[in-house]
């Protein structure tokens, strides 16, 4: 999900990690909204 570009200013920052945290927080970011969706929906059809 990132280029990993060792000539940017911040690079050191990420290191070897770069994509590798860049498809975690993709993954965490689907795991919060898919539970979001189906706790939402859930809620709405017992109301």
């Amino acid at each position: 999900m990132t280029d990993g570009n060792d000539e940017a200013s911040l690079a050191f920052l990420a290191g070897a990690y770069d994509g590798t945290i860049g498809w975690l927080a993709a993954i965490w970011i689907a795991a919060l909204t898919g539970v979001y969706w189906i706790w939402s929906g859930r809620r709405r059809g017992s109301g």
